[in-house]
């Protein structure tokens, strides 16, 4: 697919709504997009097959995009990110902070590896907040958001 972005090359390791939202994005602008997902699916992919009216949503949210199966919690799927990462532009993940960094794929371990590296950690509850240790988890921030919990007929 052409566009603004082609020739950006992305790997995605987020679940849920903002990280595969913000690489959809990327891919419909022309980025190549490669979904980097567990061996048992992503999280998200699971739930919703258990939705009936939802079951199409993850096919919606990864249009455009690759998608490889890595344990990066093994040393050999942690060194097959590395090698990856030395040849893309941008890494996206929303996992809960500080997960990437037991595997050694910390900002400052990839960007050792590529310093072009653009490093895309989304957090739902900022970096140094309170409960920035919570992974961000819809059911979270229905929790301590009032707003967010309040449906519209």
């Amino acid at each position: 697919m052409s566009g603004a972005l082609e020739g950006i090359k992305v790997l995605d390791l987020s679940m849920f709504l903002s990280g595969p939202r913000a690489s959809q994005l990327l891919a419909d602008f022309g980025a190549e997009v490669v979904k980097i997902e567990p061996s048992e699916g992503e999280t998200m992919r699971l739930w919703m097959m258990m939705v009936p009216h939802m079951k199409d949503a993850m096919t919606h949210w990864h249009r455009n995009k690759k998608c490889i199966s890595l344990n990066i919690r093994s040393p050999e799927g942690a060194d097959l990110l590395r090698k990856l990462v030395k040849e893309y532009d941008v890494l996206i993940e929303n996992l809960a902070p500080g997960t990437l960094d037991k595997f050694g794929l910390s900002y400052n371990d990839l960007t050792k590896i590529n310093p072009r590296l653009i490093y895309c950690s989304i957090s739902g509850f900022g970096k140094n907040a309170p409960y920035s240790h919570r992974a961000p988890r819809p059911w979270r921030w229905a929790t301590t958001c009032p707003f967010i919990s309040v449906r519209c007929p």
